[in-house]
């Protein structure tokens, strides 16, 4: 289950790193027209962290739980 996380943790930076680019790159007045499909995933990105940042608090604390 943990592999999956991180699978999508991985996915979630992907998709930060390429917003970023593509922000980056409009300051600078240069064409991501191939980044440009992927534009409406990246701010999703961090909404993905949070969500598994919920997750991890979350389920580090049952097994600490089970665990003593």
């Amino acid at each position: 289950m943990i592999e999956n996380i991180q699978i999508l943790r991985g996915f979630a930076a992907i998709n930060v790193v390429l917003f970023h680019i593509i922000l980056t790159a409009s300051t600078y007045n240069q064409t991501t027209n191939l980044l440009l499909l992927v534009d409406n995933f990246g701010s999703s990105g961090v909404d993905i962290f949070f969500v598994i940042s919920g997750f991890i608090i979350t389920y580090a604390q049952s097994v600490n739980k089970i665990l003593n």
